[in-house]
């Protein structure tokens, strides 16, 4: 440029002064780097995928590049998360109401206001907006809850029979259907004019006929079935009642052929709530008690109540406290009681040569500990525990022979599994209820052996889990009633409950249910379970599921 001011235009150091010009003095580009065209930019937003700078910093950088070439592509390609327009940025209560003092624990103990807050600087689909997304039910009240909350349910049970429906022409199996009324209060102020809604529930018995022009059925898959509004309903008056007449497959009962957590969903936003009067374990609140049990006509079945079982089992107890042998559960298979026998108090239980026990000592140990719920002392009443030969009308692995005296106690067996279970049997003597300083006992021989040598329990954890702890317990249980066999459910259509490493999808989708009706993030509800996923783990983790295992073997628990 200073070489130039020595020239003229047209001689022939000017045109080689000039041929230069393009490179040292850019034209403005014609085709511009676009930045930010559209949405507003947060300039102090920091984008780890442009080497750490913030957007400011790149937008700065677009001015000297053009549409297509490499770095303006690359400046592009973070567009979104610097400027995302109305329809990327994070949506958070959208359709709700939003309660902004909720603090939310899973959120790192945030309020709903934080949150909502923070959802303005991130896109939809990104991590942080799929976690803030994840508790949005709990705080934003959506369209579902406008009508769930001002509704409750009764339900009247009619008859099983003697009702008038021909059950045939709803094809119900057998011919046989039972006549209920859904009758729904509505509490309102306002009137609910709105007919874009269904109500889910659970239902053990086919939904077979809604008797009201205004409402129609369906059934999704399980048990989970729907009532809804048909175009000709007009809507909830304020302080008003519906009454459905419904009729059902087979019979009913019992109040428990209900489920709870009936809900609604609002099909405008997908949003569920559960009716709160149904969001329930006691079903008197939402059921009222039946007056009759009886199936058909000619059913003489007697229902069983607190009152008649009692009755019943009166006789049972007479001489219990004085002739505790009737304690031991399953009955011993021969035992001896003495004319002279004494009858004398314990405080506590010893266990000697415990070590007999094997893989069952920890078992036994822990056993004696809980329902004796003694320390040890030399006051104890003392297990003296021999391996032996057994008499041959009870000779098995499980069998075991006990001679309880006031002195002590021997048990006898082949095997460690007879040990042990003599050690339960000695522990069902033992009146623990008992206010007295001492439980009492009486001498006696038992030669005992199993009459089965499958004694079972199931416990169904894949329709209805149970916690680890709930299974430990259960174990115990089984180990007292000589119980050998546990039939462990962990999978079926109602759910997947254990963890299979590289196989996360069967317990993050398979353990979750709530209402969706793609199945992609849970399975849909079952069994009264409601819309909502638990918030705690529905399954066991692979350490769980060995610590149950080692749990059971040390209580002869396959």
């Amino acid at each position: 440029r200073q070489q130039a001011a020595a020239y003229s235009n047209g001689d022939p150091l000017c045109n080689t002064v000039q041929s230069e010009e393009s490179t040292c003095c850019p034209s403005e580009p014609a085709d511009p780097c676009t930045f930010c065209e559209e949405g507003i930019p947060d300039l102090t937003l920091v984008i780890p995928e442009a080497g750490g700078q913030t957007c400011g910093e790149i937008r700065q950088s677009a001015a000297g590049h053009v549409n297509g070439d490499g770095l303006c592509n690359a400046i592009q390609s973070v567009e979104r998360q610097c400027c995302p327009g109305p329809a990327d940025r994070c949506v958070f209560c959208k359709g709700g109401i939003p309660d902004l003092t909720v603090v939310i624990p899973e959120a790192g103990g945030q309020t709903c206001g934080e949150i909502k807050q923070s959802s303005a600087s991130h896109i939809t689909g990104d991590e942080t907006c799929n976690i803030i997304q994840s508790v949005e039910r709990k705080c934003c009240m959506h369209m579902a809850s406008n009508l769930a909350n001002d509704l409750s349910l009764r339900i009247q049970m009619v008859s099983n029979f003697d009702h008038g429906i021909d059950c045939a022409s709803h094809n119900a199996d057998w011919s046989l259907c039972y006549y209920q009324l859904f009758v729904f209060e509505y509490a309102g102020n306002e009137a609910y004019t709105d007919n874009n809604f269904a109500i889910y529930f659970s239902s053990i018995h086919r939904l077979l006929h809604v008797d009201h022009p205004d409402f129609e059925h369906g059934h999704v898959v399980g048990d989970l079935t729907y009532i809804k509004p048909t175009a000709s309903f007009k809507g909830f008056e304020p302080s008003s009642e519906i009454i459905l007449p419904v009729v059902f497959e087979y019979w009913s009962v019992q109040e428990s052929d209900k489920m709870p957590r009936f809900f609604v969903v609002d099909l405008r936003d997908n949003s569920t709530a559960v009716i709160p009067n149904t969001d329930t374990e006691d079903l008197h609140d939402f059921v009222i008690p039946y007056t009759s049990s009886m199936k058909t006509e000619g059913d003489n079945n007697v229902p069983m109540t607190a009152e008649n079982r009692y009755t019943r089992n009166e006789k049972l107890s007479e001489g219990f406290e004085t002739d505790t042998s009737t304690r031991i559960i399953p009955t011993p298979f021969r035992l001896d009681i003495s004319e002279t026998a004494q009858s004398f108090g314990i405080e506590g239980v010893s266990l000697i040569n415990a070590d007999l026990l094997g893989k069952l000592q920890s078992g036994a140990e822990e056993l004696v500990s809980k329902i004796t719920m003694k320390t040890a002392s030399d006051r104890d009443h003392v297990l003296i525990l021999t391996i032996g030969t057994l008499p041959n009308d009870i000779a098995g692995t499980e069998s075991y022979t006990m001679e309880i005296t006031a002195e002590g106690t021997t048990i006898t067996a082949s095997h460690e599994e007879g040990l042990f279970y003599g050690v339960m049997s000695f522990l069902g003597l033992l009146d623990t209820s008992s206010s007295r300083s001492t439980m009492p006992v009486k001498e006696m021989t038992i030669y005992d052996k199993p009459r089965f040598d499958y004694r079972g329990h199931q416990i169904d954890s894949a329709r209805n889990f149970r916690t680890k702890e709930s299974v430990m317990q259960t174990i115990d249980a089984m180990a007292l009633y000589k119980l050998n066999n546990l039939h462990f459910g962990l999978s079926n259509d109602e759910g997947w409950r254990l963890e299979i490493p590289g196989m996360e999808e069967l317990t993050t989708v398979g353990s979750r249910r709530c209402f969706d009706l793609s199945e992609e993030t849970c399975i849909l509800s079952q069994l009264g379970s409601g819309p909502d996923a638990s918030d705690e783990p529905q399954f066991y983790s692979v350490a769980d599921f060995v610590e149950i295992l080692k749990y059971a073997a040390a209580r002869n628990v396959k």
